[in-house]
């Protein structure tokens, strides 16, 4: 019976980020990308794949210079803020 909530509370929780991102994307946000050991970024999110695997972003401004369009591996963001 445990195993059934658990999972029922998994795909709740699932659907509500799935709900997220969709929301998010619909608009261009300015965002603050924080990248492991590294200083945060700032760029305009786009979107993101449903696995969470892939973030793009425009106009990403790094220490190094601005980069119009990159897809940063979901497994190096650290978080993502949003201006709204």
């Amino acid at each position: 019976m445990n195993d059934k909530i658990d999972s029922e509370i998994a795909m709740a929780l699932r659907q509500r980020s799935l709900h997220f991102w969709i929301a998010a994307s619909q608009e261009s946000y300015p965002a603050k990308i924080t990248i492991p050991d590294s200083k945060p970024v700032n760029g305009i999110f786009i979107a993101t794949d449903a696995q969470e695997h892939r973030v793009r972003i425009n106009r990403l401004q790094t220490p190094l210079g601005t980069y119009d369009k990159v897809v940063l591996r979901g497994s190096d963001v650290d978080a993502i803020e949003f201006s709204l």
